[in-house]
Parts: structure tokens; C-alpha cells; sequence
């Protein structure tokens, strides 16, 4: 499956915003922004990670 590196945005009510970041694991673009809607989250960045990278990061997953 591959993995998505995030940058987020959580909405706490109508107070601050925080920015997050962090990887989620799935098997599409649209699938990893909803796992991350379910989370809260808002992404602002997504991108596919790839090479040996990828797989490092597979392991260190936030959201799978």
C-alpha cells in the first residue's frame, strides 16, 4: 500500500487551528484524505512517498 506524507489542519471548535504532519498509509490519494477527515483533519499538503524513503516511513505510519 503506499504511503502519504501529510501536512493538516485541526479545527479545535471555532478557537485556534493547529498545523500537523505525519504519514498515512492507503491504497489512494482520495482514501488518505478521508482517513484523515475521519481523524479531524483537514490536508493541506499530501504527497505520495517513494523510494526507500517510502518504506521507512511505512513503518513510522500515524494513521493507517
Amino acid at each position: 500500500m503506499p504511503t502519504y506524507e501529510y501536512h493538516a489542519i485541526r479545527a479545535e471548535g471555532d478557537e485556534e487551528k493547529s498545523f500537523v504532519g505525519g504519514v498515512v498509509i492507503a491504497k489512494s490519494r482520495h482514501e488518505a484524505k478521508e482517513k484523515l477527515r475521519q481523524k479531524g483533519l483537514k490536508a493541506t499538503m499530501l504527497r505520495q512517498a517513494k523510494g526507500i524513503m517510502a518504506v521507512l516511513k511505512w513503518f513510522d505510519a500515524d494513521i493507517r
